[in-house]
């Protein structure tokens, strides 16, 4: 995937996992029930962990377009990969799943690189603090091992709502500051 489908395919995304964000938050307000918050709780995550993986993507497309921008160890943790051989002493590709938290930070820090932007994401913050909470919720919401985990109590929604408030507000910063950057490039360029 090239630079320029990859940044149309996040714009899609965006879009869609946004969407799907105010759909749910809009049923809710009809029906303020367990259903609709678990719902809201799961798609916001999904808009997380979508972006997330979908600046990664860009990340990813613009280093086989600029090879000198990352190393090769930052091109394989953003694909998720690692190396081994196998019995017969062939290399093989292998997931290589990496903590989300850590790999927000790492690839805010890689996409805001291909931009030449700067940023220092505010991990001490309380949204970033809810959004270590929000992690919980979210695994106890998608691995429920019993019905107390899928109850919500409004410390829960709250942690919750705190995390995605504080991520939209870090990615509107990223891009943000990188249209800053792009813009700032493309002046000296035109001078």
């Amino acid at each position: 995937m090239n630079r320029e489908l990859a940044v149309n395919q996040m714009k899609y995304v965006f879009t869609l996992l946004s969407n799907d964000i105010e759909e749910i938050r809009e049923y809710g307000k009809e029906n303020n029930n367990g259903f609709a918050q678990r719902t809201l709780l799961r798609t916001h995550f999904a808009f997380i962990e979508g972006m997330v993986f979908q600046l990664r993507c860009v990340a990813i497309a613009t280093a086989k377009e600029y090879p000198d921008l990352f190393s090769n160890q930052e091109v394989t943790l953003l694909q998720e990969e690692s190396y081994q051989l196998n019995a017969k002493g062939k290399l093989e590709t292998k997931d290589n799943f990496q903590k989300l938290l850590p790999m927000l930070l790492f690839t805010i820090n890689c996409y805001t690189r291909i931009h030449g932007a700067k940023i220092t994401v505010k991990t001490g913050e309380h949204g970033w603090e809810a959004l270590k909470e929000y992690l919980k919720i979210r695994n106890r919401l998608m691995h429920p091992k019993s019905l107390e985990y899928l109850e919500l109590d409004e410390a829960s929604l709250k942690k919750s709502t705190e995390a995605a408030k504080w991520f939209k507000s870090t990615l509107q910063e990223v891009f943000d500051e990188c249209k800053k950057a792009d813009d700032y490039y493309k002046n000296l360029n035109c001078t």
